[in-house]
């Protein structure tokens, strides 16, 4: 996959550096208002609840993972 003109993605041969393409991603995430816009999200917390509590039987007896700080 070719990166953008001018995204500071490509490689030396113009493909996407996924180095840089996760680094981008995942840095994203570490904003707060971002995270803010996403519990706010009724859609997307609507399903996430519908996910877990739908299939409790995939759950049942796992831990659970704790947020990075």
């Amino acid at each position: 996959m070719a990166a953008p003109p001018g995204s500071g993605l490509a490689g030396t041969n113009g493909t996407v550096d996924k180095g840089v393409d996760f680094a981008n991603y995942f840095c994203t995430y570490a904003f707060l208002y971002h995270q803010k816009e996403m519990l706010s999200d009724r859609v997307r917390m609507d399903a996430y609840y519908d996910a877990i509590f739908k299939n409790k039987q995939h759950f049942a007896g796992k831990g659970r993972v704790e947020g990075m700080s």
